[in-house]
């Protein structure tokens, strides 16, 4: 019968099997305080981003526009309108949200009085004053005032009405001729939508030429008040 074969006891061997289970447990250990750690700073980063998004200062329906010098003929209605169209557009728009320069671009163009805008720049916040958007622009200039009725409806060069209904006497305001003779019954548009009439577009046509001409600044003392469209 074959004799069993005495295990020998080896310390070294029994330290060096602690030893390997010592480094084993101190790169657990070094793994888990990385993977706690990783995860503490995600939850804070996400934390303190959510902070920052949610602080008042930063949300762009609490800013101001800064419109630079506008036009003398802007009346303070048409002002107020600009800022109220620009507010409904920035209402839910943040300082960190991504293309927020575009959005405000499009939220200023929305309205029918800006043409265009040229530039647009960020005034940030401070502990002493909120937050401004700089913008500079060129407006919807109008060139004439189209007679419906009673009313007068400001209109630009491309044959969109502007604002709202004028009196006749709002004409020396504005330095712009008045479009009489529109047949009867006339479809108004809304303000910043064209005009239908063929002969209405075609006074302002004439307007427009008029004014890019400068003929109420060369020959002030001969004003163009109307342009007649009742044989057009």
């Amino acid at each position: 019968m074959a004799k069993k074969k005495k295990s020998r006891f080896s310390p070294l061997a029994m330290i060096a099997s602690l030893g390997s289970g010592i480094n084993l447990l101190k790169n657990s250990g070094l793994k888990l305080c990385l993977l706690l750690g990783g995860l503490l700073f995600i939850w804070l980063a996400v934390s303190i981003k959510h902070d920052v998004r949610s602080d008042e200062r930063f949300l762009l329906a609490n800013w101001h526009l800064q419109p630079g010098r506008l036009p003398a003929w802007v009346t303070p209605e048409i002002r107020s309108r600009i800022m109220e169209d620009f507010s409904l557009g920035k209402s839910d728009l943040s300082l960190f949200d991504q293309g927020v320069l575009g959005s405000l671009k499009e939220a200023l163009e929305q309205s029918h009085w800006i043409r265009e805008v040229l530039d647009i720049r960020l005034v940030y916040p401070t502990p002493q004053a909120e937050g401004a958007v700089r913008a500079a622009m060129v407006l919807s200039t109008p060139v004439a005032m189209v007679r419906v009725g009673p009313n007068c409806y400001l209109s630009d060069s491309r044959g969109r009405r502007l604002g709202e209904p004028y009196k006749a006497s709002a004409r020396s305001w504005f330095n712009v001729p008045i479009i009489e003779g529109a047949r009867s019954g006339i479809a108004v548009p809304k303000p910043g939508y064209p005009w239908r009439s063929p002969a209405v577009v075609d006074g302002l046509s004439v307007a427009a030429k008029l004014g890019r001409a400068r003929i109420s600044e060369f020959y002030p003392e001969n004003p163009i008040e109307s342009i007649d469209i009742s044989n057009a």
